[in-house]
């Protein structure tokens, strides 16, 4: 999203909802300083921690059997946000409390990193919303 020399921020918005009472909404904003903020809230979860990915694919007629492998362009090794090697879609864990909802509020550089670099199906999946996120419960 360059302009010259100027880079334009980027925002957009995944709904989630599905056959589960799993709801919710997640804002991402990518800015023109390299990191990409997710926030939102998810309702209808277990307590407890979850897994947070962002997934190939956005395709969800057969759960997660169609959405395909965590969003990894790079072909790089699973890792958690903090590590230089990971799948771009390796988000981490997110908290729901006793009542089942998660707040999220994370601010990840490589996916931002990916966009700024031109590559397009990145641009498509993330920005365009043929994103899938699944939460699992870690236990």
């Amino acid at each position: 999203m360059e302009t010259g020399a100027t880079k334009a921020t980027v925002k957009a918005v995944a709904l989630i909802s599905g056959a589960t009472s799993v709801k919710g909404s997640l804002h991402f904003v990518q800015g023109p300083n390299g990191v990409t903020h997710v926030k939102g809230k998810i309702t209808g979860l277990k307590p407890g921690l979850h897994g947070f990915h962002i997934h190939a694919l956005g395709d969800t007629t057969n759960g997660c059997n169609s959405t395909g492998p965590h969003f990894n362009p790079l072909k790089k090794d699973h890792g958690a946000p903090s590590d230089n090697e990971r799948h771009a879609g390796d988000l981490g864990n997110i908290v729901a409390g006793p009542d089942g909802v998660a707040e999220v509020s994370i601010a990840d550089r490589m996916v931002n990193g990916l966009i700024n670099k031109n590559f397009r199906s990145v641009h498509c999946r993330l920005y365009e919303i043929r994103l899938v996120l699944f939460f699992h419960q870690i236990i």
